[in-house]
């Protein structure tokens, strides 16, 4: 069977887009590698709504709103496929057709569709400190994860350190659900608040945004919870069994140590651009949120026919754009396969486009609040590459020996290699040789993406054929 649309990913993008897909008549196929729908922001929202309802309250009303998406799909005609792990995929232009690899339950299988949205969302910034890898160091985003599949928190201190909206999200939903918050240890300073306010007009279009920031910073009042504001060279300190036992930074020219027991960083969130690189999507480099993404029209159409993308894994805009975006993409699908004429499209697409450019208005005055500021890799002796124990000091001799790009470093030393597949370390690595050699990020470039992007036995590689012919 040729589905008329796959969906990668089911977060509020993929979740949207399957829906409107759905709605057109489209045969649709949605692919998630989680146990249950809705991403990152709405993990779990159907379980954690029948089994413990108590924690709707604590996870807040955004995360509530996910399960009217999550409901649309379980309603509806689509085909999920949970726990389905998408390792390649490959465009057919001869055929008019995509085919996408993926694992489940131990085997391997492909199907084919004539047109693909990849909604495979964000990832957590890669924030490489000083020992970001003893135990009790996470990301903020990962302990969010946790809180929202199992309802578990950290135990004694914890101090949240970074920037951006995730990083107040998480210290009230953490410090609500019983965790011992003892700090908040931010980057942003009272200058990237000057900085935002020439945004602040086209922010006040979606005041529901500037409300809920100032909620949180409220409940962190209320609750006396330490708020360390301007911080710069946040490290950490162990034990000598590789504990996490203090950390130390400097605010306001202050130095400051705090003894804890978990520290969760976090440094804002860039798209999740491993299967757009695969498909052999153009990629652009933006130099104010310090990430890559792929080059998409207002549509979701890229530089590959029949491969679209939608939400954060197209750019940084939040769950409510993501939504409007995956929608506009299902349309613009469809109109591509001819079940959907061009005058419709343009009548649909356009409200669409209105909520979705409402929502993003926002957008500028967080960027200019929240600029990366702890994920670049100082301290010579940081590890760069976690799964090969890789430090920015074999990096920057690998530069001195004459590397001249990401992959020529990868094979010398072999970050980039491990489980992770650079998803931890690339950006990283291109920005250490950028700068020894004095060029910029998008003539660096990143590591090649090969498949398959997540690790898999060789035996469900050998299952690839006998699995799809039912042999």
């Amino acid at each position: 069977m040729v589905y008329d649309l796959a969906v990668i990913g089911a977060g509020p993008a993929g979740l949207a887009a399957s829906i409107e897909a759905s709605n057109l008549g489209l045969s649709v196929v949605l692919l998630d590698e989680q146990i249950e729908s809705g991403g990152q922001i709405y993990r779990s929202i159907a379980s954690v709504s029948k089994r413990r309802p108590e924690d709707l309250k604590i996870l807040g009303a955004e995360y509530r709103y996910g399960k009217k998406l999550v409901d649309a799909v379980a309603q509806s005609t689509i085909e999920y496929k949970n726990q389905s792990s998408v390792w390649n995929i490959e465009p057919n232009f001869d055929q008019e057709k995509t085919r996408i690899f993926y694992s489940s339950n131990g085997s391997a299988y492909f199907l084919d569709a004539k047109q693909a949205i990849i909604a495979s969302g964000a990832m957590e910034r890669p924030v490489p400190i000083h020992d970001w890898t003893l135990t009790g160091v996470m990301s903020v985003g990962a302990a969010q994860t946790i809180l929202k599949s199992t309802g578990m928190i950290p135990s004694g201190s914890v101090v949240l350190a970074g920037s951006g909206p995730l990083l107040l999200l998480a210290a009230v939903q953490l410090h609500s659900a019983g965790t011992r918050v003892q700090a908040v240890v931010e980057t942003t300073s009272w200058f990237n608040y000057i900085a935002c306010l020439k945004s602040a007009p086209k922010a006040l279009l979606a005041p529901e945004y500037l409300l809920k920031g100032l909620k949180m910073r409220r409940y962190l009042r209320q609750a006396r919870i330490p708020v360390y504001s301007g911080a710069r060279n946040i490290g950490a300190t162990g034990t000598s069994e590789d504990k996490l036992e203090r950390i130390q930074f400097t605010s306001q020219n202050v130095f400051a140590t705090l003894d804890v027991d978990t520290l969760l960083l976090h440094d804002g969130v860039i798209p999740n651009t491993a299967l757009t690189r695969l498909a052999g999507v153009d990629h652009k480099w933006c130099n104010l949120q310090q990430h890559w993404h792929p080059v998409v029209t207002a549509e979701g159409n890229t530089s590959i026919r029949n491969i679209l993308v939608a939400g954060d894994s197209a750019s940084i805009f939040g769950a409510r754009v993501a939504e409007q975006s995956g929608r506009i993409s299902a349309l613009s699908a469809a109109r591509q396969l001819g079940k959907l004429k061009d005058r419709e499209f343009r009548k649909v697409a356009r409200k669409l486009k209105i909520a979705r450019w409402r929502h993003s208005m926002v957008r500028p005055m967080l960027d200019a609040l929240f600029p990366p500021a702890i994920s670049n890799c100082t301290d010579e002796d940081t590890i760069v590459c976690r799964c090969y124990e890789v430090t920015k000091r074999s990096i920057t001799g690998a530069v001195q020996e004459n590397c001249c790009t990401p992959d020529q470093i990868k094979s010398l030393l072999r970050c980039g290699m491990g489980p992770c597949q650079g998803r931890m370390c690339s950006s990283t690595v291109s920005r250490i040789l950028a700068d020894a050699q004095g060029r910029n990020m998008e003539e660096v470039g990143v590591y090649k993406s090969r498949p398959p992007i997540k690790p898999i036995p060789v035996s469900e590689l050998a299952s690839l054929e006998r699995s799809n012919t039912g042999s």
